[in-house]
């Protein structure tokens, strides 16, 4: 069964973050690096909201709807100096913006479920008395789905890999990259691997090259799929360049 995990990137466009006083260095890759020495503790420095053409957060809904009778897991992809210094809010607001409860984690990882009442929400990265991080994406799942992976950071741009260390058969998923929130299918029991590819790089796709790092990170006999508009085409190639390589 497939399931499906989300991850969120920081948006170039300087909304809903704290630029003042801050040196913030956006990398092509997507990773950004904040530097900032005075900023007082619990102090939001980046929010992503789930409000559509919310005055302070911008156009929307940027964050996916949750459902009350789920347990979920967010958990942070940031190294930071120094450590320890950052932690994670949610705030739950009702229809008209009351808000109904806040969570807050003096963690990057998170346990939540979301309370009756509660319509929208927002999820903050909070000050800690950081003075300086580089931040690659949140991620968040239902909790039975991300129990027992782990996310494995790939030197390569554009990879991204959850483990499974019981093992199982693994599934690569080409996806389209687009905007600060990408929904990832998830397929329980096996590694899930990825390779996010922006639309004009369709044709650009070495295949030979692709399979050897599939092959390199997860084995020679993935279940290789596509999510998304374009990427039927290069699946067909990929799958084809496998089967004439017989799995060797």
């Amino acid at each position: 069964m497939t399931e499906i995990i989300y991850d969120f990137y920081w948006p170039v466009n300087g909304m809903a973050t704290a630029g003042h006083g801050a040196i913030i260095d956006y990398a092509a890759n997507g990773i950004v690096s904040y530097r900032a020495r005075r900023r007082s503790p619990g102090f939001a420095i980046h929010t992503w909201s789930s409000r559509s053409n919310d005055a302070t957060y911008g156009r929307g809904p940027y964050l996916p709807l949750l459902r009350n009778d789920r347990e979920y897991t967010l958990t942070a992809d940031i190294d930071s100096e120094p450590e320890d210094t950052l932690g994670l809010s949610i705030n739950f607001v009702d229809a008209q913006g009351v808000n109904v409860q806040q969570i807050l984690e003096r963690t990057l990882d998170l346990t939540f479920t979301v309370p009756d009442g509660a319509v929208d929400y927002s999820i903050a990265l909070v000050n800690l008395n950081n003075e300086h991080f580089k931040f690659y994406s949140l991620t968040l799942g239902q909790s039975n789905v991300l129990d027992g992976y782990r996310p494995v950071r790939l030197s390569t741009p554009g990879w991204h890999l959850w483990r499974n260390d019981r093992g199982g058969p693994a599934t690569v998923w080409i996806i389209p990259r687009s905007g600060p929130v990408v929904s990832r299918p998830f397929v329980p029991g096996g590694d899930n691997l990825y390779y996010q590819v922006p639309r004009q790089e369709h044709d650009a796709l070495e295949v030979g090259e692709f399979v050897n790092q599939v092959k390199r990170l997860v084995g020679p006999e993935p279940r290789v799929r596509g999510f998304g508009f374009g990427t039927s085409s290069i699946v067909a190639a990929v799958n084809k360049a496998l089967k004439a390589d017989g799995g060797h």
